[in-house]
């Protein structure tokens, strides 16, 4: 008998159990002969250090045994029988939620701003880039054509009798005036009232010099026939020569020196349409000289030549 068996044999312990053999213990008033089948639930297990002492199956069906203990079976966890529908649900919806997804970094929400402003900058680069192309396009297009014109004119041959027929690129210039001594009746009166206006508001102020005896000047000038022909013809000068698309670049300076000059000149010579007038400006003098005249031709002569 080992010490244990000794210290058990001694009576029973503190539950009121008695060792009864090396494997079971029975109450104090049990009898012994009515062993159970099967070992006491409570059986704490070897005693110091009986590695081989425990609880036998019943009827020796280990294999039995063995399976009602499985230990790969999933465990139940009773803990979650306590939680409440809505912590469930937050479970569920913490598990549906994709940790690996990436975050959403809201500090480019601040760039949104310069994002779009660029956006537009390069739009409106763009649009006057096709504005610009779509301009020189139609330009080229026009050329062509006008070339294609020109090409056609030149190979189909002028029909007799036919005039010129200006071509596309060909300005269209207005007739000239005519000659105001060709004028009567209405027509002499206006065109006259439109001269006068450029002499005394034009001519008179910024070309005239003073009234002196080498220098007569009338200003009653449109009694003189020769004065009102040669200032006419002056002033269809200056409205051609001094207009930027007749006249271009040298247009004024050839009206002052192929036009201004000699007409002025002409006009206050001592002896010419104003020797009679005014030669001092505080005497206004006005005497229009006898026009020359020129006899007919007579009619012997006529039938002789």
């Amino acid at each position: 008998m080992t010490p244990n068996d000794e210290e058990h044999a001694a009576g029973p312990n503190e539950r009121g159990w008695v060792y009864d053999g090396p494997d079971f213990l029975r109450p104090v008033d049990a009898d012994p002969t009515d062993a159970p089948d099967e070992p006491a639930a409570t059986d704490p297990g070897p005693v110091d250090g009986d590695e081989g002492a425990g609880l036998e199956p019943v009827d020796g069906d280990t294999t039995a045994n063995a399976g009602l203990l499985d230990d790969s079976a999933p465990t139940v966890d009773d803990s979650d029988a306590s939680a409440s529908p809505e912590d469930a649900a937050e479970t569920v919806n913490a598990e549906l939620v994709d940790d690996s997804a990436p975050a959403v970094d809201d500090s480019d929400a601040s760039t949104l701003p310069e994002d779009v402003a660029d956006l537009r900058a390069i739009v409106h680069s763009l649009a006057e880039q096709l504005e610009l192309t779509t301009r020189r396009l139609n330009a080229v297009i026009e050329a062509a054509a006008d070339e294609d014109d020109e090409e056609e004119e030149e190979a189909t041959p002028p029909e007799p009798g036919a005039g010129h027929k200006p071509g596309p690129r060909e300005e269209k210039k207005p007739p000239a005036p005519p000659l105001i001594l060709k004028l009567s009746g209405d027509e002499y009166e206006r065109e006259l009232a439109l001269l006068s206006n450029w002499v005394r508001y034009l001519l008179a102020p910024h070309y005239l010099t003073e009234v002196s005896s080498q220098a007569p000047w009338c200003p009653k000038w449109w009694e003189h026939p020769q004065a009102v022909a040669r200032l006419h013809a002056l002033w269809i000068a200056w409205q051609e020569l001094t207009t930027p698309e007749a006249g271009g670049w040298t247009g004024p300076s050839v009206w002052h020196l192929n036009h201004l000059d000699p007409c002025i000149a002409a006009l206050r010579d001592p002896s010419g349409p104003f020797a009679g007038c005014m030669i001092k400006p505080e005497y206004a003098q006005h005497i229009v000289p006898e026009q020359p005249y020129a006899e007919p031709l007579p009619a012997a002569g006529i039938e002789e030549h």
